[in-house]
C-alpha cells in the first residue's frame, strides 16, 4: 500500500473524528484562494484515494474501541460507586449522586436492559440509593435561625423586591 504524505495523513485523522471532508481539506492544504466546490471536489478525491480512505477506516475503529473500553470502564466506575452507597461504605451528596447519575446514562449503565434480575429489583435498590442520599444532603445543610414563614397573601412586585422578610 503506498505511504501516505502528511497532508492526507492531517486529513484522514479529522474525517475519522467526524469532521466533514471540507474542513480537514481546508486545514491540510492551501486553500485560501480556493472556493467551496473546488475544495469539495479536491476533499471528495481524497476520500476516493484508497491509502486515505484505508487510515479512515482504521482511525474510526481505533477510536470506536477506545470509546468502548472508556464507556466500560464508567461502567464498572458507576456500578461500584452504587454498590459502595447502597453498602452505607460512603455517603455522597446529592450533587455527587447526580453527577454519577449522568456519568451512568452516559456509559449506558440504566439502560431497560435487565441480565438476570427483575426490573423491580433494580427500581428498589435505584429509590434505596436515592432515598439514603437525599436524606444525607437535607441533613448536611445549614440550619437558619430564624424559621421559613409561608404567607397565604399575594403580593404585588414592588412589596416584593422592596421587603426581604415575609409578613407574619
Amino acid at each position: 500500500m503506498q505511504r501516505l504524505t502528511g497532508k492526507q495523513e492531517a486529513f484522514a485523522r479529522e474525517v475519522a473524528r467526524g469532521a466533514t471532508l471540507a474542513d480537514p481539506c481546508r486545514a491540510a492544504y492551501n486553500a485560501k484562494n480556493m472556493g467551496m466546490n473546488p475544495i469539495r471536489t479536491e476533499a471528495s478525491r481524497l476520500m476516493a484515494h484508497p491509502a486515505v480512505s484505508l487510515m479512515v477506516s482504521q482511525k474510526r475503529e481505533q477510536i470506536n474501541r477506545m470509546l468502548l473500553v472508556s464507556a466500560a470502564n464508567d461502567r464498572e466506575r458507576v456500578l461500584d460507586s452504587l454498590r459502595a452507597i447502597v453498602d452505607g461504605t460512603v455517603v455522597v451528596s446529592a450533587t455527587q449522586l447526580r453527577a454519577l447519575e449522568l456519568l451512568g446514562k452516559s456509559a449506558g449503565v440504566f439502560n431497560e436492559r435487565f441480565e438476570g434480575r427483575e426490573p423491580q429489583e433494580h427500581r428498589q435498590r435505584l429509590k434505596q440509593i436515592s432515598q439514603r442520599c437525599w436524606v444525607d444532603a437535607v441533613f448536611s445543610l445549614p440550619m437558619s435561625q430564624e424559621p421559613l414563614r409561608i404567607s397565604s397573601t399575594r403580593r404585588s412586585a414592588s412589596q416584593v423586591t422592596d421587603s426581604a422578610a415575609v409578613p407574619p
